[in-house]
């Protein structure tokens, strides 16, 4: 069972924006923010009680300030956002619901306010931890929540002291807490923890293969470094949604080589329902992330191409270990290898969503039409940013992984200059227009 923090912001951000926007356009008030205010409040105050979230720690006069930032853009948007942000400071954190804080901080990214998105985030990873030391570990989302929070806080000697003592937890969750527990610290680190864990044949053959090996992992980003060599002298090279041969592939700046691919979801439907004959068949193995896509793929390509060298197998999962939302891509390809001893990890051509720029074939042909800045926003709602750097930071900072320049960038900066890159790209423009 996965605590609320995941699939549920999302469904419930989106459903808010086209409630309010479908009730904006009935009512002619689209371009008239004067008068959206009490509609708002009332789709607001629907899906709170559809979702249990409570908004009442937050007084009416700041969601009035609210909604007025939706039809803002550039520097007034930004100066109300501080206001908010500023609001938000001097709530007491006794009186904070982590869920709800969190579902705010996903709509704040989605209406591109991400000082204000930090600070409700901040607020709510405070009160996780709060609540887990006043209540205990009688309850498995306090659980969930706090020991997420304590993990981006690098507090591991008190993650074993909850976990060791906690009787709600499931045996999914607490497998994959200790194997994330196992890499990320270096309390007690136990080399043999997958043995003493069960895990599938498709892990162990993937274990023989990636143990003691070199590993480059080579994000979507376009690149204008020179790294091609660099990138197929490893003795394997991970890359992500492979699904033609040679695209995105080239001898001086992607490199050509291709071992391993991960697919997300939408890729994996995509080969899954889509007629074609070009598939990389030298890829060694293709890594999904649920285990219905993996073996649909494996029947297709075989039926395919009768005769194939590769091997496929379903990724461990850690989302819902830490605090706020799913890995996405690089993240989930980093933990998931770091179970399997490789010999050193390096990132390529990954800025953590600082830039939109994907390389040609990372996208399925439908979220290629989309606005890439929307389709972005979207994603932080169910892929917290923070969640996906604060996570990489603490493995490059334990030297686990290392990256190239680009990666070293993102990586040097700490969450607040980190946010304020994402603002300079996702947060400057209005969501709805003003006559």
């Amino acid at each position: 069972m996965q605590p609320y923090k995941t699939q549920s912001q999302e469904i419930f951000v989106m459903e808010l924006y086209e409630d309010f926007k479908s009730a904006l356009l009935n009512k002619n008030l689209i371009s008239n923010p004067s008068n959206a205010t009490h509609l708002f409040f009332e789709v607001l105050k629907n899906k709170c009680y559809k979702y249990s979230v409570d908004m009442h720690s937050l007084p009416e006069s700041w969601w009035k300030k609210y909604i007025r930032t939706l039809y803002l853009c550039g520097t007034q948007k930004k100066e109300l956002d501080l206001e908010l942000t500023d609001a938000v400071r001097q709530i007491n954190v006794k009186k904070v619901d982590t869920r709800s804080f969190l579902t705010f901080a996903s709509m704040s990214v989605f209406f591109g306010l991400f000082k204000l998105a930090f600070e409700l985030r901040k607020l709510a990873s405070e009160s996780s931890i709060l609540a887990l030391d006043e209540q205990g570990g009688t309850d498995f989302y306090r659980v969930a929540y706090g020991v997420g929070a304590l993990y981006e806080k690098k507090r591991f000697s008190k993650i074993r002291g909850v976990i060791d003592k906690c009787t709600v937890c499931n045996d999914a969750y607490l497998k994959q807490e200790k194997l994330l527990w196992n890499i990320l610290s270096d309390i007690g680190h136990n080399p043999q923890i997958r043995e003493q864990i069960s895990i599938s044949a498709a892990d162990v053959e993937f274990s023989e293969y990636i143990r003691g090996k070199s590993v480059a992992i080579v994000g979507p980003v376009p690149s204008e470094m020179e790294n091609g060599n660099e990138i197929d002298s490893f003795d394997i090279v991970v890359r992500f949604n492979y699904r033609e041969t040679g695209i995105a592939l080239d001898p001086v700046y992607k490199g050509t080589k291709a071992d391993v691919s991960y697919y997300n979801r939408w890729t994996s439907e995509y080969i899954i329902d889509s007629n074609f004959g070009d598939f990389p068949t030298g890829l060694k193995w293709l890594v999904n992330r649920r285990r219905e896509h993996a073996e649909k793929i494996e029947e297709k390509l075989k039926n395919i191409f009768h005769t194939v060298a590769f091997r496929s197998r379903v990724h461990q999962h850690f989302s819902y270990i830490w605090f706020n939302g799913h890995f996405n891509a690089i993240p989930n390809a980093v933990l998931d290898l770091l179970c399997f001893e490789p010999s050193i990890i390096k990132i390529f051509h990954s800025d953590l969503m600082t830039s939109t720029s994907r390389d040609p074939g990372y996208f399925v042909p439908e979220l290629e039409r989309q606005d890439r800045t929307r389709l972005m926003l979207r994603s932080f709602t169910n892929v917290d940013p923070l969640s996906q750097f604060n996570l990489l930071k603490i493995l490059f900072d334990q030297e686990k992984v290392v990256g190239d320049r680009v990666f070293s960038c993102v990586m040097g900066l700490n969450d607040i200059e980190y946010l304020d890159r994402l603002s300079i790209i996702y947060g400057g423009n209005a969501v709805f227009v003003a006559d």
